[in-house]
C-alpha cells in the first residue's frame, strides 16, 4: 500500500491592508469585537539590536508569535476542504495530508485532486501559499515514487524523511532517523551541562546513591 504524505503546512499570510473576506456575518458581543478589531488593526512592530531600536513600522499581515494568533487561525481555517480519498490531519499550522492505494499513479492523483480543492479555498480566502514549505514522501516497501504533484504550477520536492509534529518519518517508516535525531539531540543537552557537572564526570546511571 502507498501513501503520500505532506510534510508541512506552507506558511499563510492574511491580506489585512484589505482585510480578509468575512466568514461570519452574525456580529459578535461588542467586546468581543472590540479585542480582535484592536488585535488585527492599527499594529506596529519595531526591531531591537544591541541597543539600538528601529523606528516603529505599520504591521500589513498577520501577528506571528500572538496570544490570539493559534485562536483566529484554526477559527479562519476550520472549513478547510475534506475529501473521500484523502486524510486531512491539522495541529495549529502543522497539516498532513495522506491517500492510499496500491496503485501508485491513482494515489498521485488523487492527492493532487486535493490540493487542487485546498488552492482553490485558499484563493477564495485571500490565503497565500508557500510552496517552498511543501514536502511529500512515498511509504511503501516497493522500489520508486509514485508520480509528482503540483502546487500552483510548482513541484512538491520529493523528500526521504519528514517530520511531523516531533516524529521523524522514513519512506519505510522505520524509527531509526528518528531515534538518531533524538540522541544527537539529547547529546547536544547533555553537552550544555557540562559547565555545572564537569565534562568527564562520572556517569550517574546505574550506581547507587548513599545517604549520611
Amino acid at each position: 500500500m502507498l501513501s503520500r504524505f505532506l510534510g508541512r503546512q506552507p506558511s499563510v499570510r492574511q491580506s489585512l491592508a484589505s482585510g480578509p473576506p468575512a466568514k461570519n456575518q452574525t456580529n459578535p458581543p461588542p467586546v468581543y469585537f472590540n479585542l480582535l478589531k484592536s488585535y488585527l488593526q492599527n499594529r506596529y512592530f519595531v526591531t531591537t539590536y544591541n541597543k539600538e531600536t528601529s523606528t516603529p513600522l505599520p504591521m500589513l499581515s498577520g501577528t506571528q508569535g500572538s496570544i490570539l494568533g493559534p485562536l483566529l487561525y484554526t477559527i479562519y481555517t476550520a472549513d478547510v476542504p475534506q475529501s473521500n480519498t484523502a486524510i486531512l490531519s491539522t495541529f495549529a499550522n502543522d497539516t498532513a495530508i495522506v491517500t492510499t492505494h496500491p496503485d501508485p499513479t491513482l494515489a498521485s492523483t488523487n492527492f493532487q485532486d486535493h490540493l487542487r480543492t485546498i488552492e482553490n479555498w485558499t484563493r477564495k480566502w485571500r490565503l497565500k501559499i508557500n510552496e517552498i514549505s511543501f514536502s511529500h514522501i512515498t511509504f511503501t516497501l516497493r522500489r520508486g515514487h509514485c508520480p509528482p504533484v503540483y502546487i500552483s504550477q510548482t513541484v512538491v520536492s520529493q523528500a526521504e524523511t519528514v517530520k511531523y509534529l516531533g516524529l521523524h518519518f522514513d519512506k519505510r517508516l522505520i524509527r531509526n532517523n528518528h531515534m538518531a535525531m533524538k540522541r544527537k539531540q539529547l547529546d547536544l543537552k547533555i553537552r550544555e551541562t557540562y559547565w555545572l557537572i564537569g565534562k568527564h564526570s562520572p556517569p550517574i546511571v546505574g550506581k547507587q546513591a548513599s545517604h549520611l
